[in-house]
């Protein structure tokens, strides 16, 4: 049953690492919408490889997964540095909603917080 649940935790991470690129590189209905969009799919992609490799343990071959793993979210960091200057705070979704950035900077703030939080108990 352990090799079944590697796979498994490795593809849920090839996923979340896929939607960090696509959320910081591309432009359209995959792109994030606002600064906390950004900061959420980093945050959830570190956190995911962080308890991957704290699950896995990955030896020998595999440990050069996880390094790749660390590359990818390297470039998904700098897709997301680019794009941040011309990203709002908040994009409303829906119409007639104001923005609320104050609020959302504060949300990203604290997911900041419990993302690392998690990481370091992992770690």
């Amino acid at each position: 049953m352990k090799p079944v649940a590697d796979v498994v935790i490795a593809v849920v991470v090839v996923l979340f690492l896929v939607a960090l690129l696509a959320k910081t590189w591309t432009a359209g209905g995959l792109a994030a919408r606002d600064r906390f969009a950004l900061v959420s799919a980093v945050v959830d992609a570190v956190v995911l490889l962080a308890v991957a490799r704290a699950i896995v343990m990955p030896q020998g071959l595999a440990s050069w997964l996880w390094v790749a793993g660390c590359g990818l979210i390297g470039v998904g960091i700098a897709g997301a540095v680019l794009r941040w200057p011309q990203t709002p705070w908040d994009a409303s979704q829906r119409p007639g909603r104001d923005a609320r950035p104050r609020r959302r900077i504060m949300q990203s703030a604290f997911y900041l917080l419990g993302g690392a939080a998690i990481v370091a108990l992992v770690m």
